[in-house]
């Protein structure tokens, strides 16, 4: 099967996680882990964003470094998970990946004996932070670590709450209905080595144009970004790492390499600080969307914050 790490890394094998089947039909995730495993170390979990894979080997080997054992999700319909019959990165409510994430820290925290590290970005730390709080094995994560998290859909507060009920009518008389063009194409360009990146990428996992955003799955992500800041705070350590701007270009320029051309950073810290009580916000200068596919220089700097904070809190 070919997997979602094709810049020459041969460090990775891929577990099957067979889900059986849903809407769609037969159904499954993958569970990537690096072959450096250290005995009894620690696992971090990594799940990927929307219209994303794992693709980040470098970030693996940054872990093992740090000693840690380093295992990466991907969900349902999302990268070496696509099927045929599927519609890619579909999905009608972020509780349908509980599924795998439960099976997936049951086979980390089973093998290493120790609680698991959970590592969210962009969209997979929404789930994350969902999963955090309402999770079936929420018990065998000792901390959460958010890289810009998709807590915000950036739409007027009134805009949404009117918005969002009608595209759940719509989504359940026309299932497929959908915005195309739903990510700016500059950012995946920003990290294709094929335009202005320094990355591999998959563009059969990754589109430059991005996936389209299904109605339902905007539903669904609107319903959980409302869910995790409600009630009963996450009962973790959370460290949330964000780029310090952001700004939507229209064409190429060379600040997009230093900013965050998805999220609005100033609406989704305000967000965080509603998600835990032991919350740790630290800001990483001039990085991308992604912190840890920025300039290196400035990814080398998130890696240092988020291993001195995660030397501090882990338990062994």
């Amino acid at each position: 099967m070919k997997a979602g790490f094709e810049a020459g890394i041969e460090n990775f094998t891929i577990q099957n996680i067979d889900l059986g089947t849903d809407y769609e039909g037969k159904v499954n995730a993958s569970l990537i882990r690096c072959k450096k495993q250290i005995t009894n170390g620690i696992p971090v979990l990594y799940i990927h964003g929307f219209s994303d894979y794992f693709f980040h080997p470098h970030m693996a080997e940054k872990f093992h470094e740090a000693g840690y054992n380093f295992f990466a999700l991907e969900l349902r319909k999302y990268g070496s998970a696509i099927r045929e019959h599927q519609h890619p990165n579909y999905c009608k409510s972020l509780f349908e990946y509980f599924e795998e994430i439960n099976q997936s820290l049951e086979i980390i925290t089973k093998e290493s004996r120790q609680k698991a590290i959970l590592l969210g970005h962009s969209n997979g730390g929404l789930i994350s932070s969902l999963y955090a709080k309402y999770g079936e094995n929420r018990n065998l994560i000792q901390l959460l670590v958010l890289n810009s998290p998709f807590l915000d859909l950036n739409l007027n507060p009134s805009t949404q709450k009117l918005a969002m009920p009608v595209l759940g009518i719509i989504a359940r008389i026309f299932p497929y209905a959908k915005i195309n063009n739903i990510i700016n194409p500059l950012y995946p360009k920003s990290l294709d080595k094929k335009f202005y990146g320094e990355w591999e990428i998959n563009n059969d996992w990754k589109p430059i144009k991005g996936f389209p955003g299904y109605f339902s799955w905007l539903k669904a992500v609107s319903d959980a970004q409302n869910l995790v800041v409600k009630n009963d705070k996450i009962e973790l350590p959370i460290l949330f790492l964000y780029s310090s701007k952001s700004f939507n270009p229209k064409v190429w320029e060379d600040s997009i390499m230093e900013s965050d051309i998805i999220l609005n950073v100033k609406k989704i810290k305000q967000k965080v600080l509603k998600l835990g009580s032991d919350l740790t916000v630290i800001e990483i200068n001039k990085a991308m969307h992604d912190v840890f596919l920025s300039k290196k220089e400035v990814r080398e700097e998130a890696f240092k914050q988020m291993f001195d904070w995660l030397s501090k809190r882990v338990i062994s």
